[in-house]
């Protein structure tokens, strides 16, 4: 069925449509295991967010790239994919705070992961900190686990 929204999606649709239909095939892909499967949606999405002006869009398909990267093995493509994501997504507004915590945390594992343990530690003190406003707002219920003894300004 997914596939079947994809075809007529890249026959008929406009930049959104086809967003529509990929991503949902992306996250399909990733969930299974199939991450190669999923990067190469992936890659075919982004430009689709790009033309349907959806920043909130492009970022989530980023982590999501930087997910299926660090899973395949790739550090250095994981890292951009994240640092990317992260630049995208405001923190000010709730539906892309969440998603720029879970990226600014798997960002911090990536990097210390690659041995940059002074960018992971800068990537995860602004996680806390986000974590710690989220909290405040009532958005989390809960700190998560990583973030509860680290030091914020």
């Amino acid at each position: 069925l997914l596939d079947e929204a994809v075809r007529l999606a890249d026959q008929h649709g406009t930049a959104e449509m086809k967003l529509f239909a990929h991503r949902p095939l992306a996250y399909w892909h990733a969930a299974a295991g199939e991450h190669a499967a999923a990067a190469a949606v992936l890659s075919r999405c982004l430009p689709f967010a790009d033309a349907a002006g959806d920043r909130a869009a492009k970022a989530q398909l980023l982590s999501l790239l930087g997910d299926t990267h660090a899973a395949l093995g790739d550090a250095l493509a994981s890292i951009e994919a994240y640092e990317q994501a992260s630049s995208l997504l405001d923190a000010n507004a709730p539906h892309e705070a969440l998603t720029l915590l879970g990226t600014l945390t798997a960002l911090s594992r990536a990097l210390r992961e690659h041995g940059n343990s002074s960018k992971a530690e800068a990537a995860l003190t602004r996680a806390a900190s986000l974590a710690q406003a989220l909290y405040e707002q009532g958005l989390l219920s809960d700190l998560p686990e990583e973030l509860r003894n680290i030091k914020v300004d």
